[in-house]
Formats: C-alpha cells, structure tokens, sequence
C-alpha cells in the first residue's frame, strides 16, 4: 500500500503564516524524498512556492563517483530556494 500525504489549507490566519507555510513545504520536500503522493487541499499559498515541483521541471545531477544519476525539483519561499531529491512515486 502507498503512503499518502495530504495537505490541507484553509483561511485561518494561524494557517496562512510564513510558519505554517515553511512547514507545509518541508512536509513536501519529506514526501518527495520518500517517493510519497502529495494532495495539496485548498492550498493557493504555497503553490508559489512548488511552482517547478507543480510543473515538473526536475533537473537531474549525476554522481561523478558513482555514476548515479538523481532527480531534483526546486523548492522557493521567497527569494530564497533549494533543489531537493526526488524519489520515484512522487
């Protein structure tokens, strides 16, 4: 059986701060790692921020030592942003 995370979003104001939202995001970069499904609910604030993970643009970086080739998505709050692994079944 699949792991599923799902994310759900709201108009709280407790659940539209930049916390929240760095927390949201962390918790997608966890299930990209992992190879798990994401289903972002209700969640305009932090599609900013998955901007290329929404639209696919991986970069791969192969290992010159092992020859391992790796997907990689950026994740962006802000002005600041990180590529991050990319397990397949994400």
């Amino acid at each position: 059986h699949e792991a599923i995370t799902v994310l759900v979003g709201s108009q709280f104001s407790e659940d539209r701060s930049e916390l929240r939202l760095v927390q949201q995001i962390n918790e997608v970069k966890r299930a990209m790692a992992a190879g798990r499904v994401v289903v972002l609910v209700n969640h305009d604030q932090i599609y900013e921020a998955l901007y290329d993970v929404l639209n696919q643009r991986y970069i791969t970086r192969t290992n010159s030592q092992t020859g391992k080739t790796r997907r990689m998505l950026r994740l962006a709050i802000g002005a600041r942003s990180q590529l991050c692994p990319v397990e397949p079944g994400f």
